[in-house]
C-alpha cells in the first residue's frame, strides 16, 4: 500500500487518513511523525465520527507516551518498538470481525486469528495442522482450492464467495488469499486467507431485488432519470396515473410531458433549481396527465452518484396528495370562518344591554364590555384586563360602595371572593343606591368564570305590581325555598285549605308537604327532581291537599324555578294554586260513562299542539294513569302508519271530511306494538273553516290483529331463515378465498375433517395432506428451539375442550423441496344442540417470516452487546498502560514542563475513558437496563465535591468559579448521589470548556417542598436556537466547528438527561449565542430521615506488611501494579499467567489475590478455581481474590462474583482503586 507525500503531510499535522480501506493514525513527538498506526477496515465498512475522535484520542496519548519512553530508555527503542508493532498487530487482529488465517502451501492451516471465533467451521484447535479439505465441505473446498491456485499464478485471489452453515445457520463468507514468500519454516511459501462475513451483504443484495420488485408494483409513482433528466424507466402505477406509457417517456425530460407552458408553480421552480444543482429536494408540485387533468404530487427528488461521486441519474418517488390538499384547503376556510365567527361574538358581548365579565381561573380580568365599567363606576378606571378581582373590591372600597363591609374590610373582600370561585350561579342583590341586579355566574371547563351583571329593578316593580293584582284574585300564590324548605304563601291559599294567616304557622309552611295526597306524591315526585336537577323550569300539575276539616280539595298548582344554584339545581320556586275540585268531581262522574264502554277518549287542541286522554286511553299503552307533560303522542305511533294517518287528520282540518276512522299500530310502555282503531272528529272548527279542536276514540283491536298477522309473519320468518343461511354460506365462501389464513374444523377426536383452500395458497400443499390428521400431533413436531413452550398447555385446552389462541406449531417438510414453516392457530370448540362436543373451528396463518425475523433481531442484539464488551476490553487494557504510568511518572517527576506533559497524558486518556463510559452508558440506555439508586445524600456534600475539583482547574486558565448553597441542601434526600455527580461534573465540564473569559457559577436551592434546583450559569460562547433544539440528541454538538476545537462526543448531555429523568426530574436549558449558557436540573422531593444515612468508616490506609500475588500476561500492567503497591509497603510477587500463579499460591504466604481475567492458556477465572481446589484439598483457606480486567460491563462483573471473586478492579485502575481494595479486604479479614 502506497502513502503519497501528501497523505504524509496530513499525518504529521496530526490528522488521522483513511486509504484504500484502512485507518492510520499518526504516532507524533517533539522530532516529527515517528510511526503510524494501521487498521484495515472491513469491506463497506464505515468509521463513525465518535469512533474516529476515540482513535485519535488514543492516538495523541500513546504517540505522547512513545515519545516519553523513547527519551527515557533509548537503549531499550529497537526492542519497545518491535515489541508495541507486535502487540500492536496482534492487538488489530484480535479486534478485527474477519478470519485471518495462515495456510501453507498444502493447505494445512498453520494459525488463525479471528475475534469472532463463532465463525469458524470448527473449532481453532480442531482446525490446527489439519487441511482445508479436511474441514470445509467438499464443494466449498473446491471453491477455495480454485482460488489458492490462481493465487499461485497471479499472486492474490479476491471474491471467493461461497456458503456455510455455521450454528444451524446459513452463513455467506467472501475469502481474499495472498501468496507468502517462503521462509525457512515454510520453504514453499504459504497463504495469509482474509475471510469475510458477508451474510448482511448477501442479504441486502436479495432485498435488493425484493425492492425492484416493490418499486414496479408500489402504489406511489417511481421513475429514474439519466444524468440528463431523461426517462429510463418508471412504474406501473405512474404509466397509469399520467396516461403514458414507459415507451413514449423513454429518453423524455419529464417535466415537458407533465408540466406544459404556463402551468409551472413556485414549488416546480424549486423543484428545476434542484435539478441543476444535483441535490435532493421534496416537494409539492402539480402535474398534467394526458387528457389534462390536473393532479397534485408529494415529489422526492434524489440524485444517484457513482462512487467517485460523479452523477449518474436521478430518482423520484412521487404519492399522489390532491385528496390531502383539497382537505387542507377546507380546513383552512373552515378556520377563516371560526374566526370570523370569534370577531362577531366579541362584538356582541359589547353591544349586550348587561353587564358582561369574564375572569381567568387567577381571578384577574380577562375581558368586559362598557356596560360592566359602568357598573363599577366611579372605579371605571381602573376596570382593564388584567386587574384582580380583589384589587376591584378594594377600590370599591375606597370609594364607598360597599357600605355593609364598613368595619369589617378584610372579612367582606375575603367572603366576596371565596363567592366569587364558587360561583354561586345566580342571585338576585339590592344595592345600597335602591337598584336590584340579577348576578349570573358560570365556571368554563377551562377555569375561567363568566359572569353577567342584569338590572333588573323594573322587573322588581312589576312583580310587586303582579302581586298586588294576586292580592285580589282566587290564586293562591306560593314561593318556596329549597334551601330552608320554608314555604311563603298569600292568604287566598291560607283559605283555599281552611287557614288564615295568622293560624297558619311557620312550622306548618315548612312542612306543608305533609298535606299532600299520598296517592299524588308518587306522581309528583318526578316532576320535582326534574324540576330540582334543572331538566325542566315550568311545570304545570293537579293533586290534592288536605283540607283543615279533614276531607279532601283538587288544586292545579303551575311554577316555574326563578332561582338556581351554581350546580344547576333549583334555588327558588314560584307559583300559584287554583282550586278545581267541582270541575274535578264532574270529570269523575263523566269517566264513570266512558269506563262503561271500555274506551280510550282523546282530545287534541291544534292551536296549542296540546293532546288529552283519558286513563283508558293510556292503559291501553301500558301506563296506569295518564301522564303529564309527556309530549306528541305521535312519537309512539308506527312509522310505517305515520304517512297514512296524517293524510286523514289533514282531510279532516281543512274540512274536506268531518269525521274518520284508521286502524293504526301505537308503542306499548313495554315497547311492543298495540293495534288500536281510532274514530274521530273535529269537534270545534275556526272562523276560517279549519279545525281547532279534534276528539275522539280508541279501541284496543290487537288481539284481532294479531291473528292476521300471526301467518304472515310465520312466512316471512321462513323465507328470512332461508335467505340468512344462504348468505351466511356465501359470506364464509367469500372471507375464504380471499383471506391469506386458511380456516379448519375437526370432529369430536380433534382429525381434521374440513381445510380451506388456503392452506394450499399460503404453503403450496395439498390440503387433503391434512384430512385425517390429529390435531394434536402438531403440538409434538415442534423441535426444541420453539420458544413457545406451550405445547403441555395447548394438549391441556384440547383435552379440556377449551379456546386455544395464538398457539405456534412447526410443520417439517415432507418431500424435498418443500420449505419448513411456522403455524400460528386459534381454535374454538363447538358444540351440537344438547351441548355434546362437536370438535374445534379455527384459523391458521403462516408466520414463518415474521419467526425468521424475530431470531434474526435476537441475533443483531447479541451481535452488538458482544461488540460493545470486546471495544471495551481492546481500548481499556492499553488505557491501563497509559494512565497508570501517568500516575507513576507524575509522583517522581518535580519539573513544572514535565508535570504538564504528563497532565496531558492523563487528559488524553480521561477523555477517551470518558468517551468508553458514555458509549457503554448510551447501549445501557437503549436497552432500557440504564438504573439509579435510592440511597440517602446531601446535596450539600455534592457542592463541596464540585468545588474541590473545578476551582483549581478554573483559577489555572483565569476564569472564575463559584459555587453557592442554601441552607436546605444539607438536609438528607433520597436519590443516586454518584450518577447526580456524573451530570454535574458533565455539566461544569461544558460550561468551563466553552468559556473563556468570564467563569460560571453553581448554585444548590431547594424549595419549602423539599425540591431541588441545581443551576450551572457560565459566560461563554452560548448557543443558537437551532443549537439548543438539538442539544440533547446523541452524538451532536452545535456544529463540526465546535467539535473540532473543543472535541468531545456529543453524548454527555443525552445521557444526562437520561439519567435526571429515571430520577423523576428534568433538565432545562437557556442561552443567548455570544452571552452564555444556564442548565438547570430540577429533582422532586424526596427527603430522608436523619437515621437513613449510615455510619461510614474511614478506610485505613496502613497497608505495609501485607503480601499480594499479581498474576497478568502484560508486562506493563505488573510493573505499573507493582510500583503502585511496592511505595506502600506492600510485598508484591508477580506471576505472568495463570499457570504460574496456581503454582505461586500454593505457598499459601497471601493475604490477597489480584488475578487477571483475559490471560492466555488458563485465564483468571480458572486459575481461581484451582486455586481454590488446591487449597481445600490441603485443608487450608484461600485469601481474597479480585478480579482485575478491562471487562466491566455490569453482566461481566455478576459473572466474575459469581466465579467466586471478592470483588472487582476494573482497567484502567488508580492508585486510590487499588488501596480501596486492599483495605477491605484487609478489613474483611480482621473481622473475620
Amino acid at each position: 500500500m502506497f502513502l503519497s507525500a501528501d497523505h504524509l503531510t496530513t499525518l504529521a499535522e496530526g490528522g488521522s487518513l483513511e486509504h484504500e480501506g484502512a485507518v492510520f493514525l499518526p504516532l507524533l513527538s517533539e522530532d516529527g511523525l515517528p510511526g503510524l498506526m494501521r487498521l484495515q477496515l472491513p469491506s463497506q465498512a464505515v468509521l463513525t465520527g465518535a469512533a474516529r475522535r476515540a482513535l485519535d484520542l488514543l492516538a495523541a496519548g500513546l504517540g505522547g507516551l512513545l515519545a516519553r519512553l523513547e527519551s527515557e530508555r533509548a537503549g531499550q527503542a529497537a526492542a519497545l518498538a518491535l515489541e508495541a508493532t507486535r502487540q500492536r498487530l496482534q492487538a488489530t487482529l484480535r479486534a478485527m470481525p474477519d478470519l485471518v488465517l495462515e495456510v501453507d502451501d498444502s493447505g494445512i492451516y498453520t494459525d488463525i486469528h479471528t475475534s469472532t471465533p463463532e465463525l469458524l467451521a470448527q473449532a481453532r484447535a480442531q482446525m490446527l495442522g489439519r487441511s482445508f479439505t479436511e474441514i470445509l465441505p467438499p464443494d466449498v473446498a473446491g471453491i477455495v482450492g480454485a482460488a489458492m491456485e490462481r493465487a499461485r499464478l497471479e499472486g492474490r485471489a479476491d471474491g471467493c464467495r461461497y456458503a456455510l452453515n455455521i450454528a444451524g445457520q446459513e452463513r455467506w463468507f467472501e475469502a481474499s488469499l495472498g501468496r507468502t514468500r517462503p521462509v525457512p519454516h515454510q520453504p514453499g511459501g504459504g497463504f495469509i486467507v482474509v475471510v469475510r462475513d458477508v451474510t448482511e451483504d448477501e442479504r441486502r443484495r436479495r432485498e435488493l431485488i425484493g425492492l425492484g420488485h416493490v418499486a414496479r408494483h408500489m402504489s406511489n409513482y417511481a421513475l429514474v432519470m439519466d444524468a440528463g433528466f431523461r426517462v429510463t424507466w418508471v412504474n406501473r402505477a405512474f404509466e397509469e396515473r399520467c396516461g403514458y406509457s414507459l415507451a413514449e417517456l423513454i429518453g423524455r425530460d419529464p417535466r415537458e410531458v407533465l408540466r406544459p407552458a404556463g402551468t409551472g408553480c413556485g414549488n416546480a421552480l424549486r423543484m428545476d433549481a434542484a435539478i441543476a444543482a444535483c441535490r435532493p429536494e421534496r416537494v409539492e408540485v402539480c402535474n398534467t396527465d394526458r387528457n389534462g387533468q390536473a393532479y397534485w404530487v408529494d415529489s422526492s427528488l434524489v440524485p444517484i452518484r457513482d462512487e467517485a461521486g460523479g452523477l449518474i441519474g436521478f430518482v423520484a418517488v412521487e404519492a399522489d396528495v390532491t385528496a390531502r390538499r383539497a382537505q387542507d384547503a377546507a380546513l383552512a376556510a373552515a378556520s377563516a370562518e371560526a374566526v370570523r365567527a370569534r370577531d362577531i361574538l366579541e362584538a356582541a358581548i359589547h353591544v349586550l344591554p348587561d353587564g358582561f365579565s369574564i375572569y381567568d381561573a387567577s381571578d384577574r380580568l380577562v375581558l368586559c364590555n362598557e356596560k360592566y365599567r359602568e357598573f363599577l363606576a366611579p372605579l371605571s378606571d381602573e376596570v382593564v384586563p388584567g386587574v384582580s378581582r380583589e384589587t376591584l373590591l378594594r377600590s370599591g372600597l375606597r370609594y364607598g360602595r360597599y357600605p355593609e363591609a364598613l368595619g369589617r374590610e378584610e372579612e367582606f373582600i375575603a367572603e366576596r371572593l371565596a363567592r366569587a370561585r364558587h360561583c354561586p350561579g345566580m342571585e338576585e342583590v339590592r344595592l345600597g343606591d335602591g337598584r336590584w341586579f340579577r348576578f349570573w355566574d358560570r365556571l368554563t371547563p377551562s377555569g375561567e368564570r363568566v359572569g353577567m351583571q342584569i338590572d333588573i329593578t323594573d322587573i322588581r316593580m312589576t312583580r310587586q305590581k303582579l302581586e298586588d293584582v294576586l292580592a285580589v284574585s282566587a290564586a293562591g300564590t306560593w314561593e318556596y325555598d329549597a334551601l330552608t324548605d320554608d314555604l311563603t304563601v298569600n292568604d287566598r291559599w291560607a283559605e283555599m285549605l281552611g287557614f288564615d294567616s295568622a293560624t297558619l304557622t311557620a312550622e306548618m309552611r315548612r312542612r306543608w308537604s305533609k298535606l299532600i295526597h299520598p296517592e299524588d306524591k308518587v306522581g309528583l315526585r318526578p316532576v320535582f327532581r326534574a324540576l330540582a336537577s334543572g331538566e325542566i323550569d315550568d311545570f304545570a300539575v293537579e293533586y290534592r291537599l288536605r283540607h283543615q276539616q279533614g276531607h279532601w280539595i283538587w288544586v292545579q298548582s303551575r311554577g316555574r324555578a326563578v332561582l338556581r344554584n351554581q350546580d344547576g339545581s333549583a334555588r327558588r320556586l314560584v307559583g300559584a294554586n287554583f282550586e278545581i275540585t267541582p270541575l274535578k268531581q264532574a270529570s269523575a262522574r263523566i269517566e264513570q260513562i266512558i269506563r262503561g264502554a271500555d274506551v280510550g277518549t282523546w282530545e287534541q287542541d291544534e292551536r296549542s299542539g296540546e293532546t288529552r286522554a283519558n286513563d283508558l286511553w293510556w292503559k291501553m299503552l301500558g301506563y296506569e294513569a295518564a301522564v303529564e307533560n309527556f309530549g306528541d303522542w305521535r312519537r309512539l305511533l308506527h312509522p310505517d302508519d305515520r304517512v297514512q294517518l296524517e293524510a286523514v287528520l289533514d282531510r279532516v282540518r281543512s274540512g274536506a271530511q268531518e269525521q274518520f276512522e284508521i286502524t293504526m299500530r301505537l308503542r306499548h310502555r313495554e315497547g311492543r306494538w298495540v293495534w288500536v282503531l281510532s274514530r274521530g272528529q273535529a269537534a270545534q272548527r275556526g272562523a276560517d273553516g279549519r279545525a281547532e279542536v279534534l276528539s275522539g276514540i280508541h279501541i284496543d283491536v290487537t288481539a284481532a290483529k294479531a291473528r292476521e298477522l300471526d301467518l304472515q309473519s310465520a312466512n316471512a320468518r321462513l323465507r328470512e331463515a332461508l335467505a340468512g343461511r344462504d348468505l351466511a354460506e356465501r359470506r364464509f365462501a367469500d372471507i375464504t378465498a380471499v383471506s391469506p389464513d386458511w380456516f379448519w374444523e375437526t370432529d369430536s377426536d380433534c382429525r381434521f375433517t374440513f381445510v380451506s383452500n388456503g392452506f394450499t395458497a399460503q404453503t403450496g400443499r395439498p390440503a387433503a395432506r391434512l384430512m385425517g390428521l390429529d390435531l394434536r400431533s402438531f403440538a409434538r413436531m415442534s423441535p426444541t428451539t420453539d420458544p413457545a413452550a406451550g405445547a403441555a398447555d395447548f394438549e391441556e385446552r384440547i383435552r379440556s375442550g377449551e379456546v386455544f389462541r395464538d398457539f405456534v406449531w412447526f410443520y417439517p417438510a415432507r418431500i424435498p423441496g418443500e420449505r419448513e414453516i411456522w403455524v400460528r392457530s386459534s381454535g374454538l370448540p363447538f358444540f351440537d344442540a344438547d351441548g355434546i362436543f362437536m370438535g374445534y373451528r379455527g384459523v391458521s396463518s403462516d408466520i414463518t417470516d415474521l419467526y425468521t425475523a424475530k431470531e434474526r433481531a435476537e441475533a443483531a442484539s447479541r451481535a452488538k452487546s458482544q461488540f460493545l464488551a470486546n471495544m471495551s476490553h481492546e481500548i481499556r487494557t492499553p488505557l491501563n498502560g497509559v494512565l497508570g504510568m501517568a500516575d507513576l511518572l507524575a509522583a517522581r517527576l518535580s519539573d513544572p514542563e514535565e508535570q504538564s506533559m504528563i497532565a496531558t497524558i492523563r487528559d488524553s486518556g480521561e477523555g477517551l475513558l470518558t468517551v468508553l463510559n458514555d458509549i457503554l452508558d448510551i447501549a445501557k440506555v437503549e436497552a432500557g437496563k440504564l438504573t439509579v439508586t435510592r440511597e440517602p445524600f446531601r446535596p450539600a456534600d455534592l457542592a463541596d465535591r464540585l468545588e474541590a475539583v473545578y476551582a483549581l482547574r478554573a483559577r489555572e486558565t483565569g476564569l472564575r468559579f463559584t459555587v453557592t448553597r442554601d441552607a436546605g441542601t444539607t438536609e438528607l434526600r433520597y436519590g443516586d448521589a454518584h450518577r447526580l455527580l456524573q451530570v454535574l461534573y458533565n455539566l461544569v465540564s461544558n460550561a468551563l470548556k466553552f468559556t473563556h473569559e468570564g467563569g460560571a457559577e453553581v448554585s444548590f436551592l431547594t424549595d419549602p417542598a423539599g425540591a431541588l434546583r441545581i443551576s450551572v450559569r457560565d459566560t461563554g460562547i452560548g448557543m443558537s436556537p437551532a443549537q439548543q433544539a438539538r442539544a440533547f440528541e446523541d452524538f451532536e454538538q452545535a456544529d463540526g466547528a465546535i467539535t473540532r476545537r473543543y472535541g468531545g462526543t456529543g453524548l454527555g448531555l443525552a445521557i444526562s438527561r437520561r439519567l435526571i429523568g429515571l430520577m423523576g426530574g428534568e433538565i432545562t436549558l437557556k442561552s443567548r449565542q455570544g452571552e452564555g449558557t444556564e442548565m438547570t436540573v430540577h429533582l422532586p422531593p424526596d427527603p430522608a430521615p436523619a437515621e437513613a444515612l449510615p455510619a461510614l468508616a474511614e478506610p485505613q490506609a496502613d497497608l505495609s506488611g501485607m503480601q499480594v500475588l499479581f498474576a497478568d500476561d502484560n508486562a506493563t500492567n505488573r510493573l505499573i501494579l507493582k510500583s503502585m503497591l511496592s511505595r506502600l509497603g506492600v510485598g508484591v510477587t508477580l506471576a505472568t499467567d495463570g499457570r504460574e500463579a496456581v503454582s505461586l499460591a500454593q505457598s499459601g504466604q497471601f493475604d490477597a489475590l489480584l488475578l487477571d481475567i483475559s490471560m492466555p492458556d488458563l485465564d483468571g477465572v480458572q486459575a481461581l478455581a484451582q486455586i481454590r481446589s488446591a487449597a481445600a484439598a490441603g485443608g487450608g483457606a484461600t485469601p481474597p481474590a479480585a478480579a482485575v480486567t478491562a471487562n466491566v460491563m455490569t453482566h461481566q462483573i455478576e459473572a466474575y462474583l459469581a466465579a467466586g471473586f471478592d470483588g472487582c478492579l476494573g482497567k484502567p485502575f488508580r492508585r486510590a482503586d487499588l488501596v480501596r481494595l486492599l483495605c477491605d479486604f484487609r478489613q474483611a479479614a480482621a473481622k473475620a
